[in-house]
């Protein structure tokens, strides 16, 4: 009898670091940091100012030469094929003087491109901005105008450095809609750094918490959001007493006194049960509701 072997496939990520490691003197700024970006992913690279965000696209890019570590882009070392990178580092890059067309047109006799501005302009919205000059662009088009450079050469790979920093709620909202277009109609991967949590939580499928140059976790969104669990906060006439009744049925760790709050990080008790607990043994509760934990709550937890 024949016997079919199972094929599997095998993935290359799009980008994967290994100890990647940066000293400027003394100091250490990038302490071997290993992470690992699929195709498809929208990758958040979340942390502090001066965290190592920026340090570590620059190490990945070749635009800074790390101390120790390897970077492997398609599972080439080093930055090999830049064609299929994009990337805006920093500050966008643009000529002030010059339209939004007028500036794609120049940047495309270096990057190439050239036959598709019009596409471009239209993707990231300012098609319609005619001859205004880019200086006199809000800071939210000046952010939409350099992300339109960076795919002049069509990347499979985006790599954005604090894109929505600045940004106003309107700004905010259409980078968060050019980002996730590109991402699930044009099937580009991105690398994103923020440290704008939640707003980043909105358009993340994957997350590495980077502090002082280390990585302290990676993360899938589903993962994250089973870890950002409900929380039920209590307001009651006795704390201390409704600490210790609590605790005969929850895990001490998980009840802790918050300011004038009682928190319980566990949601297998429900409301209703509590209140009864609480009420059958003369506690007056004033309030009780669930919170979720944010994304911000959740790094706070972790980096302080």
């Amino acid at each position: 009898m024949e016997t079919k072997e199972k094929i599997t496939k095998i993935v290359t990520p799009v980008l994967q670091t290994r100890n990647l490691t940066k000293y400027f003197g003394t100091r250490k700024c990038l302490d071997n940091v290993s992470i690992t970006v699929d195709e498809g992913d929208i990758y958040g690279l979340i942390g502090k100012n001066g965290a190592g965000k920026t340090t570590f696209m620059k190490a990945c890019l070749g635009m800074i030469k790390p101390t120790s570590g390897e970077t492997f882009f398609w599972g080439a070392q080093n930055c090999s094929n830049k064609n299929n990178i994009g990337t805006l580092i920093e500050y966008p890059s643009f000529i002030g003087n010059k339209s939004a067309r007028a500036n794609l047109e120049l940047f495309s006799e270096i990057y190439g491109g050239k036959e598709n501005i019009d596409e471009i302009l239209n993707i990231v919205g300012l098609a319609d901005t005619g001859k205004k000059k880019a200086k006199k662009f809000s800071l939210g088009m000046k952010q939409r105008l350099g992300i339109a450079i960076a795919l002049l050469n069509n990347p499979k790979l985006l790599i954005l450095d604090e894109p929505i920093n600045g940004l106003d709620p309107t700004g905010i909202r259409e980078i968060r809609d050019l980002i996730l277009h590109l991402n699930r109609e044009k099937n580009v991967t991105f690398i994103i750094s923020s440290h704008l949590l939640d707003e980043l939580g909105k358009v993340a499928t994957k997350f590495g918490f980077i502090d002082n140059g280390v990585l302290i976790e990676e993360v899938t969104a589903e993962e994250l959001k089973a870890k950002c669990t409900y929380k039920i906060v209590i307001e009651t006439d006795d704390n201390k007493k409704t600490i210790d009744m609590l605790s005969e049925y929850v895990d001490g760790e998980k009840i802790k006194e918050i300011e004038s709050y009682v928190v319980v990080n566990d949601s297998e008790l429900k409301t209703r049960k509590i209140n009864k607990i609480l009420v059958e043994n003369g506690i007056g509760v004033d309030s009780i509701y669930y919170k979720e934990q944010s994304l911000e709550d959740y790094f706070i937890k972790k980096v302080g």
